[in-house]
């Protein structure tokens, strides 16, 4: 499905909007990350982005944001702080985002680089290892039965 050049627009105006929130947090908090407040800005603003991605299949961003979603939530459940080299992978995954909304990124954007890492801090906190993103292949399923019904008597 191909969107109108006004509704992308609109999407990217909002992703922009999005990116900006997030650089924004995690420059000026102070580390550790613990606010309350500032971590459920930044969880809005990754999911909110991974949406928007995924609405206008920018794949490589919404892959990025929903890895960034997962930690942040991690830190919002108290299960995994954000200090150290996790902030500094957030914030790379933050300027990625930029580049990526703003076009520039698909060829100097280590996506899959970036995804790894901040899947290593998510599964770090998790008490079990969760899949963040599958194949590309399309999943199998058995036809449906193309025989009727067989009635029922009430």
């Amino acid at each position: 499905m191909a969107l109108s050049p006004d509704v992308l627009k609109a999407v990217l105006t909002e992703v922009a909007e999005q990116v900006a929130v997030l650089q924004t947090e995690l420059v000026e908090s102070a580390m550790p990350l613990e606010d309350a407040t500032t971590l459920d800005h930044l969880y809005r603003a990754a999911h909110t982005m991974k949406g928007l991605a995924g609405a206008v299949e920018m794949r490589d961003l919404h892959q990025l944001a929903n890895a960034m979603e997962l930690v942040i939530s991690q830190a919002r459940s108290g299960a995994l702080v954000v200090d150290g080299q996790n902030g500094v992978i957030l914030r790379e995954a933050s300027a990625a985002c930029a580049a990526l909304a703003s076009g520039e990124g698909a060829t100097t954007v280590d996506v899959g680089g970036l995804v790894m890492r901040l899947e290593g801090i998510e599964s770090s906190s998790a008490p079990t290892r969760r899949v963040l993103f599958h194949t590309t292949s399309a999943p199998t399923y058995a036809a449906p039965s193309t025989r009727p019904a067989e009635p029922t008597e009430t």
